[in-house]
């Protein structure tokens, strides 16, 4: 579709398909709108008592991390030109990347507190649920290998010492209607389940498409780990672990982590964002209009759609309370929707309606 009628449609007509279909003046529940980045919003994370929005964005030639008080929708300081992983428990630290190295933030006085790096190309970070931990993923050079190798690797965040360097092996991975054996070559975004149990990564391996023909292609893994045994492995995409530790969303479905079965799709979802704090809702983008998206975590079934000024959403987060939902743009706009009873009042109804 020419790009100039995909932006007529988004503004234009979708926007009155959906306050037309549901029945509900969608932008009453909108409580305010800011610009921080003139890029995208890649990342939002929220302190653990929600009065601290941590965001992190694209602009000016690079990206920074912003910190905003939301209560008063005031930005408080531009915190530091690096990537956002990760927000500790206690929401004193944060866990934050720079070049080839993790480093663990000091909210209070604003520095490093400890650097977790090994001369390795870092792509992911997190912190483990006690904050016992620092994992990180990437890709590593082993001596006598031209390719890289994809890695993951567990440090105590107290002392910064290196526990453990998992290399991720070969994988036999559905290519079309095969499976096949792969070599993951990076390991990108990881996560990590609320008991500590799983870790889920996701990995770029090359393919030889055509004879001589290489591209990059990814499937996900969820790992057990405590002997780093595969548990299942996916096509990719993102991920999110529900709080009540029971199921799994990534990319458009939900699996049920004790069966290890897949019990429902989520309609129309082309980007998970993340699990609403009580299970009941999980929040992503729709593929209908690339907007941020309400599911049902129950049913599959979307419920609430959070228009954006310029169309693509491209980030998402929970208030800690549920009450709120943060949308981050493209166009580097945030806007934070009041969304509970909006969505306890549509659950059903807008389904059916977005169905039709």
């Amino acid at each position: 579709m020419h790009h100039l009628l995909r932006i007529f449609i988004t503004l234009f007509f979708v926007p009155h398909f959906f306050i037309s279909a549901y029945g509900y003046e969608i932008m009453d529940y909108k409580i305010w709108e800011y610009q921080p980045y003139d890029g995208k919003i890649l990342k939002m994370l929220f302190s653990p008592d929600g009065g601290i929005l941590y965001t992190y964005g694209s602009g000016g030639g690079g990206v920074s991390i912003k910190a905003l008080n939301f209560q008063s929708g005031e930005f408080l300081e531009n915190i530091h030109n690096a990537i956002l992983y990760d927000i500790s428990n206690d929401g004193q630290y944060l866990l934050i990347g720079e070049s080839d190295s993790a480093i663990l933030w000091s909210v209070a006085y604003q520095s490093p507190v400890r650097t977790f790096s090994d001369s390795y190309s870092l792509h992911s970070a997190r912190l483990s649920i006690d904050n016992r931990r620092v994992y990180t993923s990437g890709a590593v050079y082993l001596e006598g290998h031209i390719d890289s190798s994809a890695v993951i690797k567990t440090w105590d965040a107290e002392t910064s010492e290196l526990l453990n360097t998992n290399i991720r092996p070969s994988a036999m991975v559905k290519l079309g209607e095969i499976y096949e054996e792969v070599t993951p070559r990076s390991c990108g975004g990881i996560d990590l389940s609320p008991d500590g149990n799983f870790l889920y990564a996701s990995y770029g391996f090359m393919y030889e498409y055509y004879p001589g023909v290489w591209v990059g292609m990814g499937y996900g893994e969820l790992t057990y780990l405590d002997d780093w045994q595969t548990a299942l492995i996916v096509e990719g995409g993102d991920s999110s672990f529900s709080p009540d530790k029971k199921h799994w969303a990534t990319e458009d479905k939900i699996l049920d982590l004790e069966t290890q079965t897949w019990v429902h799709s989520l309609e129309g979802l082309t980007e998970l964002f993340n699990y609403s704090p009580n299970g009941k809702y999980i929040l992503g983008k729709s593929s209908i209009s690339y907007w941020g998206t309400i599911w049902d975590a129950d049913t599959g079934q979307p419920i609430v759609v959070m228009p954006a000024t310029f169309g693509y959403s491209t980030a998402g987060a929970w208030s800690p309370d549920g009450s709120k939902v943060v949308i981050g743009g493209w166009d580097g706009t945030i806007t934070v929707w009041d969304v509970i009873e909006f969505v306890e009042s549509s659950v059903g109804k807008e389904a059916e309606a977005y169905g039709k």
